[in-house]
């Protein structure tokens, strides 16, 4: 897609005139319903340096070099799982949706020190995940595997392709922070207002170990009634779901 030709109305279903987006949406989430994590199509990062995207959408198996929508989400989460030998029966410890509270999910910890983790507790209950998993902090740099963090934090990047009604969501880890939060920051828009797409370079960590890495790139720009389409349709729900 080319910013200087490319026309947002016309490429995406959601822009349409006419478009019954917003009206399906509002009918079809009933009592306060909104979208969910659990809605949307969820992208993983591929393994191995792959520069393909591979998932199932409701047209089946996709493949393609690059993702391309509207950014109609963009935030912070983080979980702190009891062991870092992470399996499909363990529940974390700690949640938080802004890397500076985090509330208490689980009760097993695991291979983690209790006394730790109950010393960074708040007054109201939370816990005080800046300063536990900050940068610098006790579960930071260098508790986890090959000198990371021990804490797992990662962005939420939800895009709304042109064919779609609903966006898909891409889970952006530590791997990428390096090229996607300083793109994000940098954006001459709001996220909502912004087309983008994310393609993937192979890359070599210090140790050898070769993996993916995502690229983004700007692609395109909504004016402001477009972007307010947007926030209200799908960024408002979407940050009601992350950031409860």
């Amino acid at each position: 897609m080319n910013e200087l030709i490319m026309k947002p109305e016309e490429t995406f279903l959601a822009l349409q005139d006419g478009s019954d987006v917003a009206e399906l949406i509002a009918a079809n989430f009933s009592g306060g319903e909104t979208l969910t994590e659990q809605d949307l199509v969820q992208v993983k990062t591929p393994t191995g340096g792959s520069t393909t995207w591979e998932f199932e959408d409701i047209t089946g198996t996709v493949e393609t070099k690059a993702l391309e929508g509207i950014c109609v989400y963009y935030g912070s989460g983080g979980i702190l799982w009891p062991s870092m030998e992470i399996g499909s029966q363990q529940t974390p410890l700690l949640v938080t949706n802004d890397l500076i509270k985090a509330r208490k999910v689980g009760d097993d910890y695991g291979d983690l020190d209790p006394d730790l983790i109950e010393s960074f507790r708040n007054e109201d209950g939370s816990y005080n995940w800046l300063g536990l998993c900050g940068d610098n902090a006790p579960l930071g740099f260098g508790a986890g595997r090959n000198g990371g963090k021990r804490c797992d934090e990662y962005r939420n990047l939800c895009l709304l392709r042109a064919e779609d009604t609903f966006p898909i969501m891409v889970r952006v880890k530590a791997g990428s922070f390096r090229s996607v939060l300083p793109f994000m920051k940098k954006l001459p828009v709001p996220f909502y207002r912004a087309l983008i797409s994310l393609s993937l370079d192979k890359v070599e960590s210090q140790s050898g170990n070769k993996y993916s890495q995502i690229s983004p790139r700007l692609i395109g720009k909504l004016d402001r009634e477009q972007g307010e389409f947007i926030q209200k349709t799908y960024t408002e729900g979407l940050r009601t779901t992350f950031e409860r």
